[in-house]
């Protein structure tokens, strides 16, 4: 005989149950991200690196040298895409001068125009510009330590 468990618990407590068990694993996973995420990118990396591992160990390599070489490579890549991006921001800041020469011609037609087109004075677009870069530098050392923090985390 099939007997259907008697069920007599309130859909009220369950629900309650329930978000409660949803509020907690997302306060944990809040919380401890400067663990979780260092965690899941090894593991993104090693489910990448494991068919090649795999292919070197049925090739007859050692265990250790199977394992060594991939990670080698991913490790030279690596470098080598930072190397490559350190090199092109380099060239992009001795670019930088002419950049902003050509940024600020750009600027002033825009307010001329802004001006012409919506009555808003220079004057009062400047100070719209310098209450905005005040707020910016006001706020950009929590931003710049946040995501430093947040790459020293993933490469730890």
């Amino acid at each position: 005989m099939d007997h259907a468990p008697d069920n007599k618990t309130p859909f009220y407590l369950k629900f309650s149950v329930s978000l409660l068990g949803i509020g907690l694993l997302a306060a944990v996973v809040v919380l401890a991200n400067e663990i979780i995420i260092p965690i899941l990118f090894a593991i993104l990396l090693a489910t990448l690196l494991l068919p090649v591992v795999k292919f070197l160990k049925s090739k007859g390599c050692h265990k250790v040298i199977s394992i060594l070489i991939p990670v080698a490579f991913t490790l030279i890549t690596f470098a080598a895409l930072l190397y490559l991006l350190s090199t092109q921001i380099m060239h992009f800041l001795d670019d930088a001068p002419a950049l902003k020469e050509r940024l600020v011609e750009v600027g002033n037609s825009f307010q001329k125009w802004v001006n012409q087109n919506m009555n808003i004075t220079v004057s009062k677009q400047n100070e719209y510009i310098k209450d905005t870069v005040a707020d910016i530098k006001e706020k950009s050392p929590q931003v710049v330590g946040k995501t430093l923090g947040s790459v020293t985390g993933v490469l730890a």
